[in-house]
């Protein structure tokens, strides 16, 4: 409810009764340093609950790449919080330009304050901080996802929504290959791998696979690198699985195949 008019100091003394809770102050006059000093708790009070919400999302965006584009694709309504601004995406899907990359390599997208309150976003080769949430060595660019470059202008086609992503198979065709037709008697490290170039970035914790196992007859297990236990079992088929991998570059997972087993592996996607 409408609450006292406060022009200046005089009028704040007069006062008989405290505003009740709920009303609004109106400061509309006095000093400078009076009207600081009325509404310097109502600031202090927003400036901790924006410190409060660094980093935070409100409604997290979908990024997606396909082939045939030279941008990236940001797309739904959301908000941000970076310093004592609230960032607002108010165009449902917003393009960000890709150059310069090198193929194979891996590249970050950031959300920042590019001044006055207006987002924008950063394609860096800079990776996040260990908590996925800000570029490392600052609390300016928020972490948004990660990509490989495939091209100076484009990356390997996926689509990111929350802490999951996911190669766009039918796009990326052999580039997300680890494996074709392999067959080892004993438990065999399998680099997860196209052509020597990680298929994971090195912060991811879980792997998505896709398994077909081939060649007439036999079994297959797969289980996390250089583990003694929880080895996961497949007769003949296509399969999807997650295995949790150690975060790092270089990821593995083992496998051993019954003969005549044969096993295809494609990394589809991870977890972060």
């Amino acid at each position: 409810m409408p609450g006292p008019a406060i022009a200046d100091a005089a009028t704040w003394t007069a006062i008989t009764a405290p505003p009740a809770d709920g009303d609004d102050v109106k400061v509309s006059g006095g000093t400078a340093p009076f009207r600081a000093n009325v509404l310097q708790p109502y600031a202090d009070r927003d400036k901790f609950l924006l410190t409060a919400l660094q980093g935070h999302w409100a409604g997290e965006p979908e990024v997606y790449h396909r082939n045939g584009m030279t941008e990236l694709r940001v797309r739904g309504f959301f908000g941000l919080v970076i310093g004592e601004r609230i960032l607002s995406q108010s165009v449902y899907d917003v393009g960000v330009t890709l150059s310069g990359l090198t193929p194979g390599d891996w590249y970050y997208l950031y959300a920042y304050d590019s001044g006055g309150g207006v987002l924008a976003f950063q394609v860096s080769a800079t990776a996040p901080d260990a908590a996925l949430v800000w570029k490392t060595g600052g609390t300016t660019h928020r972490y948004l996802c990660s990509m490989r470059a495939w091209a100076v202008d484009s990356v390997v086609p996926f689509r990111k929504t929350g802490r999951l992503t996911r190669y766009l198979r039918d796009m990326a065709g052999a580039y997300t290959r680890a494996l074709t037709l392999g067959n080892a008697n004993s438990w065999t490290a399998i680099p997860l791998q196209y052509l020597g170039v990680d298929l994971l970035p090195p912060h991811a914790a879980v792997a998505e696979l896709a398994l077909v196992v081939s060649g007439g007859g036999g079994t297959m297990q797969i289980r996390r690198a250089a583990a003694s236990s929880g080895a996961i079992g497949f007769g003949q088929g296509t399969f999807r699985e997650t295995v949790y991998v150690y975060s790092g570059p270089g990821h593995t997972i083992d496998y051993v195949a019954g003969s005549p087993a044969e096993l295809t592996l494609d990394v589809t996607g991870w977890e972060e």
